[in-house]
């Protein structure tokens, strides 16, 4: 038998198989569909349409909160205070150790908070697995754990004190001598 013609599963070896090729249910395609990304996100939308969702929470990305623009840090500052009160009252044994009255004075609390907030938010739409909320959970815990060490840190207890400027400025001098040690560590022998 002539080893060219020698039938494989309907595949002859004497069949091209490029990497353009795709295996289809035992035949082989020329085609390739590439994956249209505005269909797929057309498709998304059409499906939270169907669930009844308007918007999706989780669509929107996290908030880094340095990079908010101008024009929108009015809006992001008036909403915090609100989530902040309601986490408070939630959750009443965040107290004043936790998060202090001047919170927002402090921008790691702020940054915190924030992240606590997106990851709420994430945790508790729609489109999140079962599982969200635990670990919801998990980060309420440690950044509950953190918000009392910086409330500490800062002393304010019963009032504002401005947090300290810090101390640990580059020194450009040691950084220049560091970067050219480093640099001819690295060089080849």
């Amino acid at each position: 038998m002539d080893s060219s013609s020698h039938d494989l599963e309907g595949f002859t070896e004497d069949e091209d198989f490029s990497s353009t090729s795709e295996c289809r249910g035992g035949h082989v395609s020329e085609e390739h569909d590439p994956v249209d990304p505005d269909a797929v996100e057309d498709a998304y939308r059409q499906l939270l349409d169907e669930l009844g969702d308007d918007e999706d929470p989780a669509l929107s990305s996290p908030t880094f909160w340095p990079a908010i623009p101008l024009a929108d840090r009015r809006s992001e500052w008036n909403s915090l205070p609100a989530w902040v009160q309601e986490l408070v009252e939630r959750y009443p044994h965040l107290d004043r150790q936790v998060i202090p009255k001047c919170w927002y004075l402090h921008n790691d609390h702020v940054e915190a908070l924030v992240a606590l907030r997106d990851h709420e938010r994430i945790s508790f739409a729609r489109s999140s697995p079962a599982t969200s909320p635990i670990q919801w959970q998990w980060a309420f815990a440690q950044i509950e754990s953190r918000l009392r060490e910086w409330t500490a840190h800062a002393g304010c207890l019963s009032h504002h004190r401005p947090p300290p400027i810090p101390s640990h400025c580059l020194d450009e001098e040691a950084w220049e001598q560091f970067l050219t040690l480093d640099e001819e560590s690295r060089r080849p022998l």
